[in-house]
């Protein structure tokens, strides 16, 4: 069986709406790779189900329809988009109970409901919507992740840029809870790693710009958050500096997340952030520069660089060791080149995901004995993939 490799898609930077893609087997990022028939304003969404590997996102300026497509390890399939379905911003994915769900933000500046679905694996298509009007509505595109049985989203209410957060249990949406000792200007990331569902988010835009990245660990036996932590570089820092680092860890928009096992007991979680201005790779933390006024609304999320300067496109990289603990914290973040040496940029928030196209089926047999005495023991097996349908099949007595 093939290693994962970790797959990196984004939209290209503010001259180029396309979205492109990149792979790291863990000697390197590939050259990047453009797909020209398919376009975002903000960027796709990734997630692992079955054999595949499933990308959503909404189309360009003035386009709000969520177009979807796959990835099998060797191409990408022709995009497309699903009547009625779709956002005012990026769509995104979870695997929960054996199925594929998707949730967006409605399509509207002034209807700012939550919606979700779940994929149709007969029919090759999305299913169709249910509103998750519960949930009194987002601002911003939400955070979805499956967690000891249930599936937790995360978002920015209407007007405010605390975060709110509830659980679906395959029935209803619990009551929506607002973290009030926490903000975000796009909302944050899930990631599951360490046995810990974890929210990782950038700060607010509030009297200045809060670039730092934030995270917290769900108690899923009280329902509680932990207090929120500023991700900052380990110390003491590494010597010496990695070329093309910065000294503390940040990002204009909210940051792609993954977890990405390489080899066996070796678990990373991998960060890829965009836009810090600068570099420091000469020591110190510098607080992130202020001045980014952009406010919370509007239909695109890139914000005006500092002073009036042009944004930073830049893609940026860090990466957390994780062994038994869901602390987050990262090492140094770094520039990230494709094989050409071409430094990726990106206009929006960028997405991750660990995919193994190779590995096939694991198969574990289980003997068990049928209804009936005289059907005597019989063999089953379960395919299994990362975020499987799970289907179990008779093979006979």
């Amino acid at each position: 069986m093939s290693a994962p490799r970790l797959i990196l898609a984004w939209r290209g930077d503010e001259e180029n709406a396309n979205i492109h893609w990149a792979d790291n087997d863990g000697s390197g990022w590939s050259l990047d790779r453009a797909l020209g028939d398919r376009a975002s304003l903000l960027g796709p969404s990734l997630c692992v189900y079955g054999d595949r590997l499933f990308m959503a996102w909404r189309g360009i300026s003035g386009d709000h329809l969520i177009y979807w497509s796959t990835f099998d390890g060797t191409g990408w399939t022709p995009q497309r988009s699903h009547p009625g379905i779709a956002s005012y911003r990026r769509p995104v994915l979870a695997a929960f109970d054996g199925a594929l769900v998707m949730a967006w933000r409605s399509a509207s500046d002034t209807d700012d409901f939550l919606w979700f679905c779940s994929f149709d694996v007969g029919a090759n298509d999305w299913g169709p919507p249910q509103s998750a009007a519960a949930l009194l509505g987002s601002r911003t595109s939400p955070a979805l992740a499956a967690f000891r049985g249930r599936l937790y989203m995360a978002w920015c209410p209407p007007g405010s840029v605390n975060i709110a957060w509830a659980s679906y249990d395959g029935h209803a949406w619990s009551a929506r809870a607002i973290l009030g000792d926490r903000a975000s200007h796009d909302g944050p990331a899930f990631v599951v790693a360490a046995g810990a569902l974890t929210m990782i988010w950038r700060g607010a835009i509030l009297d200045t710009s809060d670039k730092h990245l934030y995270w917290s660990v769900l108690d899923p036996a009280s329902g509680t958050w932990s207090p929120q932590q500023q991700i900052d570089p380990p110390q003491p820092r590494p010597e010496p500096v990695p070329p093309d680092s910065a000294a503390w860890i940040a990002s204009r928009v909210r940051p792609g997340v993954a977890v990405w096992r390489r080899k066996r007991f070796e678990t990373d979680l991998v960060y890829a952030c965009v836009g810090l201005h600068y570099l420091s790779p000469g020591g110190g933390t510098p607080d992130p520069p202020a001045g980014d006024p952009t406010g919370t609304g509007g239909d695109t999320e890139n914000d005006p660089g500092q002073d009036g300067e042009p944004p930073d496109l830049r893609m940026f990289s860090a990466t957390a060791g994780q062994g038994r603990t869901p602390d987050p914290v990262p090492d140094w973040m770094t520039l990230v080149h494709d094989a050409g040496g071409s430094e990726l940029r990106s206009g929006a928030e960028p997405a991750l995901a660990a995919f193994a196209p190779a590995h096939g089926s694991l198969r574990t047999f289980l003997d068990v004995r049928g209804a009936d005495p005289s059907d005597g023991l019989r063999a089953f097996t379960r395919d299994y993939w990362p975020g499987a349908p799970g289907a179990r099949r008779l093979l006979g007595a």
